[in-house]
């Protein structure tokens, strides 16, 4: 591999670190979007040197991040405000925050300034999403493809290092409904996988229409009265309990949108386990009376996550899943894919491995 294709791709990157790419200038444009504007505030607030502050903002003034505009004429004072080329940088500081946050780079141990959406007051973050539908791609789903100022090199490399990151960093999504036994079980063998898994909930009802399955097994009382048998079956290999829940009072839509509701992976985690073991496993309530004591148990914001539920962005965003699901193919739950590579049913989890085991990531 040569370095030359690999330094065209960073052009844009080293061009923006020429500008903003120095401790100073981030500090200063986070809190000029913060709407610290005038130059005796800022150097108070970031304790930086005189000179050291006029030639950031002079270099951010020259590429047209920053405006002086006059806000006194007797005697003349101008103060900065950012540009929206330099509003678009505060998106960086945002992540930085974010990331530093995460992994406590500060010591602090503890997050100091979060971001709310101003009219919820639920925490918000940051996220890669299609412009078009405005729904948001996991990480393990992005990929690179040539640009309009790509060569041929770099359309090489990049075909190089596509294929390189599908065999050793294909995730598995788990697309799955609390609804549904087999996804329980399924859920329940993910830990022993050894890779990484995005949990992604879905309405089966609906997909089923989308798609025109039939659920055959709640239709046929032969197929219905096999399936009660093969459910103690699996139970028993997996070493879980199984005890059928009482569905009327649950109320299945608002624990999938409970699901997606949460924007931390951690979260999502301990939510699904916590409402796939009290709904089949006998481990506490997830009737809409006992979710919040429910989710508590595990240390998650209950009241938060069942207001966010409740929201039209979330009812959408599940709606919205499970539309994609039916595009991808998907007709039933519990729904595995590597890659593209889709395996339905709990019963497909040897396959799941050997796919993961053939593409590195298991």
């Amino acid at each position: 591999m040569t370095s030359k294709p690999l330094t065209e791709m960073r052009r844009s990157i080293a061009g923006a670190l020429e500008v903003v790419g120095d401790r100073w200038t981030l500090l200063l444009i986070h809190d000029m979007a913060l709407g610290v504007r005038r130059f005796d505030d800022l150097r108070a607030n970031m304790r930086i040197p005189r000179s050291t502050l006029a030639a950031r903002l002079k270099n951010l003034e020259t590429r047209g991040l920053l405006e002086r505009v006059r806000y006194q004429t007797r005697p003349p004072r101008d103060e900065y405000r950012l540009t929206e080329m330099g509003r678009d940088v505060w998106m960086v500081t945002a992540a930085l925050r974010e990331w530093g946050d995460r992994w406590n780079i500060s010591g602090d141990g503890a997050t100091v300034v979060e971001l709310v959406d101003r009219d919820t007051g639920q925490e918000i973050r940051l996220g890669l999403v299609d412009p078009k539908t405005g729904h948001s791609t996991p990480p393990d789903r992005v990929a690179h493809r040539p640009g309009a100022g790509a060569d041929d090199a770099v359309r090489a490399l990049l075909q190089t290092l596509d294929k390189g990151n599908r065999r050793v960093a294909e995730r598995l999504e788990f697309y799955f409904d609390f609804q549904s036994p087999y996804s329980y079980l399924a859920h329940s063998q993910l830990a022993g996988l050894g890779t990484p898994v995005q949990l992604v909930p879905i309405s089966v009802g609906p997909l089923m229409k989308l798609v025109s399955n039939t659920p055959t097994t709640m239709t046929c009382p032969a197929k219905f009265a096999y399936a009660s048998k093969d459910l103690g079956r699996w139970a028993a290999r997996y070493g879980v309990q199984v005890i059928a829940p009482e569905r009327d009072l649950l109320d299945g839509d608002l624990l999938l949108r409970l699901v997606t509701a949460t924007t931390d992976e951690a979260f999502r985690a301990k939510a699904t386990d916590a409402i796939f073991k009290a709904v089949w496993g006998g481990q506490g309530d997830a009737s809409p009376k006992g979710l919040e004591q429910l989710l508590a148990a595990r240390g998650l914001p209950a009241a938060e996550l069942i207001a966010a539920a409740n929201q039209e962005a979330i009812v959408a965003a599940l709606s919205a899943a499970t539309e994609t699901a039916a595009r991808r193919g998907v007709f039933g739950a519990p729904t595995f894919f590597v890659g593209d590579e889709m395996f339905f049913g709990n019963d497909r989890l040897d396959f799941v491995r050997e796919c993961l085991a053939l593409r590195g990531g298991a």
